[in-house]
């Protein structure tokens, strides 16, 4: 299956408006057999996801609705849903081809959001292990990688979302995974980094790109990253 999202962020909500908010997902069955999906993770007060069961059909797509309902202002939530899916007629009694049988995976969403009135941003405290990453001479088409650490040395939980400069970022040739998430305080959380020509660099001339890190979802916060490559 494909998701359009992994990471859904509510930012700055005002309750003096509303109390609830949501947002759209879309999981694409690219299989030749009906899936069964579940979300057994309980909702919680403040995040929920519609519906909790579906099937979907083969070449076909579910939409799901995440709703976030805060209720105190200048606060994080942040909340994790694990959900299943299966092949519908898993081979028991039945004849059942065998692309029609295979263990449930596993889908991972996060939800995180906050109702942070303006100028009452809260200062991301945080360390990366570096600012630059060098990778290694590769061959044309060949992928390396390489890992880069953020850790969060607040008391609040860090949102994080890496931003290409490139004027095109489906053509960027660095590749950050997860691209956003949040890290809970006193924790860290390991980025791989991807780099991929997508084309023969006859010159070898070094590649290079600057990427921005939002922290908070406040521009003030950006920390710049600097990724530099080449081509043997």
């Amino acid at each position: 299956v494909t998701l359009s999202e992994t990471c859904f962020l509510f930012d700055q909500c005002s309750l003096d408006t509303k109390n609830e908010w949501q947002q759209s997902l879309t999981i694409t069955n690219i299989t030749r057999g009906k899936l069964t999906l579940v979300w057994p993770t309980p909702n919680s007060s403040n995040f929920s996801i519609s519906p909790t069961e579906i099937e979907i059909l083969p070449l076909k797509s579910a939409a799901f609705r995440i709703i976030f309902r805060p209720t105190v202002i200048d606060t994080f939530y942040t909340k994790h849903f694990e959900g299943y899916v299966s092949y519908k007629n898993q081979r028991d009694f039945t004849l059942v081809p065998d692309y029609g049988v295979m263990l449930p995976v596993q889908l991972d969403i996060t939800c995180i959001g906050n109702t942070l009135r303006v100028n009452h941003e809260i200062v991301p405290s945080y360390q990366f292990d570096r600012d630059i990453i060098i990778f290694p001479p590769t061959g044309d088409q060949t992928s390396i990688y390489q890992t880069l650490t953020l850790t969060n040395n607040g008391t609040t939980p860090l949102i994080y979302r890496f931003i290409s400069t490139n004027n095109d970022e489906s053509t960027s040739q660095f590749i950050f995974k997860p691209s956003n998430g949040f890290i809970k305080q006193g924790d860290y959380a390991i980025i791989i980094v991807r780099y991929k020509p997508l084309r023969l660099n006859n010159n070898s001339d070094i590649q290079q790109e600057r990427i921005i890190v939002r922290l908070n979802e406040r521009e003030k916060f950006d920390k710049i990253l600097h990724v530099f490559a080449t081509q043997e």
